[in-house]
């Protein structure tokens, strides 16, 4: 039985209008469905002079002040974190930068994290790998931590009735392409060895988060793509023309170097597209024999996945298992389990 009308607020990784990625959705739909269910959720108020509220969710664990996190907890408010941590490296190098940081008097991101882990009553990760770095890395108790799968808003499944390909081509005069949508070009997404990969090859691609580029791969992603007829470099798309573009795609390449869940994998293929994505235990997880998984830093990988994935019909039965294991309303039957 659940707490009936709970008073939660939460605390989002990044401020809204900073965030356009991932991030930004998960809060955003698990606030939204908590709401359908009668639940009072509201952001945090940082203006606010009493604690009325019994449920605090964290979304992220690098940038809020552990002090916030301490002080409710010590008025009896429980603690939600979603850590959303998909480390890019290996788990040893962590462990070294995390004990190091640890023994230094001034606050650092290893105390911040390590704090915020140990004064949360439940952590939800993503995935099975989340679950077991964070146990490793930072000592926390298995038992603790819940791995609750995320999914796709109930909203996009409807609008796959009434939106369709042509949308986006007639728009952009492209189909049966590449597609990899973002929220930013940048080295964790690895825009870059996408491209590398299909140089040479006439092969269309279509990129988001073309307006705004990680400095760091600035120069590069621009030397790459100017005057580059292949390349659709796009920004931030519509609801409505995404879906059209995952439909008028016809694979779509997810070689991003470290995510929680990838939900654009879970998008593109409930939409129709063939997925070829890096393989890591994460996408194994979500999609099992439904991708072709390639090596994400070895552009001839990445080339000989999507030649494949181009040669082939679509597959149905793909966006049937996705739509049959993934959603947002699941996400937050299973939050409610344990803010009982």
């Amino acid at each position: 039985m659940f707490l009936e009308d709970m008073k939660i607020r939460y605390i989002p990784l990044y401020p809204f209008f900073q965030d356009r990625g991932g991030a930004r959705r998960h809060a955003f739909e698990v606030t939204r469905i908590l709401r359908t269910h009668g639940h009072e959720v509201e952001s945090l108020d940082w203006s606010a002079e009493e604690i009325d509220f019994s449920v605090l969710i964290v979304f992220g664990f690098f940038i809020h002040n552990p002090d916030i996190i301490i002080h409710c907890h010590s008025k009896g408010v429980k603690i939600v974190l979603i850590p959303l941590f998909d480390p890019m490296y290996n788990k040893f190098s962590y462990r070294l930068t995390y004990k190091i940081g640890r023994l230094f008097p001034l606050q650092n991101t290893a105390k911040i994290r390590k704090t915020i882990l140990d004064y949360s009553d439940v952590i939800i990760a993503n995935n099975e790998k989340e679950k077991h770095d964070i146990h490793s890395i930072f000592k926390v108790p298995l038992n603790k931590i819940i791995v609750n799968h995320v999914g796709i808003p109930g909203y996009m499944y409807e609008k796959n009735k009434s939106i369709f390909f042509d949308m986006f081509y007639k728009k952009y005069g492209i189909k049966d392409f590449v597609f990899y949508p973002s929220a930013a070009i940048s080295k964790r997404k690895n825009q870059i060895t996408l491209i590398k990969a299909l140089k040479n090859t006439g092969i269309k691609l279509a990129l988001t988060g073309c307006d705004s580029i990680d400095p760091r791969v600035k120069k590069e992603f621009e030397q790459l793509t100017e005057n580059n007829k292949n390349i659709l470099c796009l920004g931030s798309l519509s609801v409505d023309m995404l879906i059209s573009a995952y439909k008028c795609a016809k694979v779509m390449a997810c070689v991003s170097l470290a995510e929680t869940a990838g939900a654009i994998n879970l998008e593109a293929g409930f939409f129709g597209c063939n997925l070829v994505v890096g393989d890591n235990p994460v996408f194994r997880e979500y999609l099992k024999d439904y991708a072709i998984y390639v090596n994400s830093r070895n552009p001839k990988s990445i080339r000989k996945g999507i030649e494949i994935a181009l040669s082939k019909e679509k597959n149905p039965e793909l966006s049937n298992f996705i739509y049959k294991t993934y959603s947002w309303d699941n996400y937050v039957q299973n939050l409610l389990k344990v803010i009982e």
